[in-house]
């Protein structure tokens, strides 16, 4: 078997994920950051659960994700998609799911005291059958997103 990287062009990341993509959330409600928030746009192709079951592909297994080369747990995630919460417990299972080219979701990881102002770096690693690669964008938290109030939804 012959493996194949898989390289994403840095201004396709630019358009997945903005300048202003990344800030830190209030989830619980304490006026404290508890959460990374990341907005990503879907620029590729249709991501359709059903597709990805039918390869028998399991994303936390065929990558890893980093922020600021902290690995983070797949399970910990949830995301807002169209007004909806999914996280990976269930995901498999919403077959009817099609994120269309355009969509936009919110993703949260939890991150007590969220990231600190600057710039940060977001890595995912993966390897699936002959495809492998890596993934890489560094984007900034300013101070005027360093605490945000939760809100599922796009305003």
């Amino acid at each position: 078997m012959f493996e194949m990287s898989m390289v994403v062009p840095k201004y396709v990341l630019k358009r997945i994920f903005p300048t202003d993509a990344v800030s830190n959330v209030d989830v619980d409600g304490d006026g404290k950051p508890d959460h990374v928030q990341i907005i990503a746009y879907n620029v590729m192709v249709p991501i359709s659960v059903a597709e990805i079951n039918s390869w028998n592909l399991k994303l936390e297994q065929a990558g890893k994700m980093f922020i600021d080369d902290h690995e983070l747990d797949p399970a910990k995630f949830f995301a807002y998609f169209e007004g909806k919460k999914y996280q990976l417990a269930d995901f498999y299972q919403q077959i009817n799911l099609v994120v269309p080219v355009g969509g936009r979701a919110k993703i949260f990881y939890p991150w007590p005291g969220g990231l600190s102002i600057g710039m940060h770096k977001f890595k995912v690693s993966y390897s699936w059958q002959e495809f492998s690669g890596e993934v890489e964008v560094e984007r900034e938290v300013p101070e005027d997103r360093w605490c945000l109030p939760y809100s599922p939804n796009f305003e």
